[in-house]
């Protein structure tokens, strides 16, 4: 017996995709928006179109604030006694202020300001003392930003410290 070719399956056509031009995709805007035009003009020409600060930082703060909280993270040595998965789900957040001791040098003023503690007594005192040992007297100094503008504002404002159990 001959052997019987398989039936070969019909070739699909590709879609044809409609080319889109640039006009199509912006026919919903209108051109010329009359709001744009109100008022002062606000923020600084560098930042982000979706910003929310009205100056530009260019993210120095950040890494500054990050750079500073890794530092004090270092002191920080959440109790032995605490459970280490209760522990983990463990945050305090203390927000500090920094007094330059010079151009290049600050110590956190006073105490710091609790944000959100704990819920564990030992947990904060722990947190606390790790944050009092970059006063003036536990003597251990913090680095400040290089430019006048990220020092003043790092010095106006202050920020959040976050000491949290999972990071040991």
């Amino acid at each position: 017996k001959p052997k019987k070719k398989p039936k070969k399956k019909p070739k699909k056509k590709p879609k044809k995709r409609r080319k889109v031009s640039k006009s199509d995709l912006f026919s919903g805007f209108e051109r010329d928006d009359p709001r744009a035009d109100r008022g002062p003009r606000r923020g600084d020409r560098r930042g982000h179109i979706e910003g929310t600060s009205s100056t530009f930082t260019g993210g120095v703060i950040s890494a500054y604030i990050s750079r500073v909280s890794n530092t004090i993270r270092r002191r920080f040595k959440p109790p032995a006694s605490i459970d280490s998965r209760q522990r983990k789900k463990m945050k305090a957040v203390i927000h500090v202020r920094l007094k330059a001791i010079g151009k290049q040098t600050a110590h956190i003023q006073g105490e710091g300001r609790w944000v959100k503690r704990s819920g564990n007594k030992f947990f904060d005192d722990a947190a606390m003392r790790a944050i009092k040992s970059f006063t003036p007297e536990g003597g251990i100094k913090l680095p400040l930003p290089k430019s006048d503008q990220d020092r003043k504002a790092v010095l106006k404002k202050g920020f959040d410290i976050t000491l949290s159990g999972s990071d040991f």
